[in-house]
């Protein structure tokens, strides 16, 4: 944002999440405990102001899980991600897969 927060505060009130709740659109929230860059509170207390603003919102967080956890795919934080997605996503946004021209579906 090109400075501190004392620097620019209308930089940083204009992004950020919490100042625009409610986003109106469902939200993941993976932040492990193990994150030594931002303090998980921050995403407890964010998390708490979305629901009270009436945001649909899910937060998880994994023990193990350092600030970008979600990226490795093998880490608990990223199969939850993937599994959130799925769950939202895909069944609206991909089309069913077509059977097989024997009329068999496909695995």
């Amino acid at each position: 944002l090109g400075g501190t927060p004392d620097e620019w505060p209308a930089r940083y009130r204009s992004a950020s999440p919490l100042l625009m709740l409610p986003l109106k659109v469902p939200q993941l929230v993976i932040h492990g405990t193990a994150d030594d860059v931002v303090p998980v509170e921050i995403a407890r207390s964010y998390s708490r102001a979305s629901r009270e603003a009436g945001d649909c919102i899910e937060f998880m967080e994994p023990g193990d899980g350092g600030h970008m956890a979600f990226l490795d795919p093998a880490s608990a934080a990223h199969a939850s991600l993937c599994d959130w997605l799925v769950a939202r996503v895909a069944p609206a946004s991909f089309p069913a897969i077509p059977p097989n021209p024997d009329g068999s579906r496909r695995q």
